[in-house]
This record gives C-alpha cells, structure tokens and sequence, in this order.
C-alpha cells in the first residue's frame, strides 16, 4: 500500500523489511532461553523478501548489542582463565571486524587473563568481554591449552538467508 500510494520508494520499503529482520535476529541474543517452532509447506515466492545476512557479522552484531554482559563474562571463563588465538587469518575476512575490534583480537596472545583484556581500555570493559565472548563463539580465541582443539572444530560457515513470508492473504 505504501508503495501504491507513492509514500515510500521500494528502496525504502526493502530497507525497512531488512532493518526489521535485523532488529528481530539480533534480539534473539538477548534470549536467555527459548523455543523455535518450524512447520513444513509450500512457499510462495512471490511473497517473500530475500536478505543475505552473513552469519559471522551477525553473531558478532548480535552479541555486541546484547544487554547483559554478565552471562557472557561467565562463559568465557573465570577472571584468571588466560585466553589465546586459535583462528587461521582467512577467518577474519567475513567477520569484518573493525580496526578497535582487530587491535582487542591481536591483544589476546596466550599470555593475558580475562581480567587483563577486560581492563585494557579504550572501551568499557562490559563491551571488551562482549567482544571477547564473540571471539569465543566464532572459535578466534579459546582458553589456553585448547587451540588445537578449537581449530579442528572450526567451521565454515556461509551467509544465513531468511525469508519471510507474507502469511496467507484472506
């Protein structure tokens, strides 16, 4: 109706379906628990928006706008747990970190705790160890000892494609 009206442009109309996907992807992280449902059937093509979202660059924007950082700083180990790489280089390319983001990365070298990556600055440490959790997730950094480990269970993963229907039109 918005575009029948002459209201909005479909350049506008695609931005806003993708920044609501986007909004309701990244507050799945905020889920401290929860259920999916999926059910079989026919799709209408016509009745779907297509958006490529590239799912390291959505764990990584998802955790970022987290809320609670607490549960997070809990997983990644106790204030002590000395952290290390465990990435090959090529999986940095698709998660496009940015250069704050890429300078913490290169910050953990087997050598510093928790507490001291957390505590380094520039940024509050709640958002260093969000970031640090990412790390974790996306299997870039792990506990020491475990590298060898991590790397034989790294993935490759493509770009997350989802679509939503329309729903039934009465």
């Amino acid at each position: 109706m918005l575009l029948e009206r002459g209201l909005l442009s479909p350049a506008q109309v695609l931005r806003a379906i993708r920044e609501q996907i986007e909004a309701i992807v990244w507050s799945l992280f905020s889920w401290q628990e929860g259920e999916v449902a999926f059910g079989a059937g026919e799709l209408n093509a016509s009745d779907m928006v297509q958006i490529q979202l590239p799912i390291r660059q959505c764990i990584i924007q998802g955790i970022r706008q987290a809320p609670d950082a607490k549960l997070m700083v809990s997983r990644l180990g106790q204030r002590d747990t000395v952290l290390e790489p465990c990435y090959e280089i090529e999986d940095l390319v698709e998660s496009s970190l940015d250069m704050g983001d890429f300078k913490l990365l290169q910050s953990v070298d087997g050598k510093k705790t928790l507490y001291e990556l957390c505590s380094q600055g520039p940024k509050p440490a709640a958002e260093i160890a969000k970031m640090l959790y990412a790390f974790q997730i996306l299997h870039l950094i792990c506990p020491q000892g475990q590298a060898k480990a991590e790397q034989k269970k790294t993935v490759r993963h493509g770009p997350v494609k989802i679509q939503l229907g329309a729903g039934n039109k009465k």
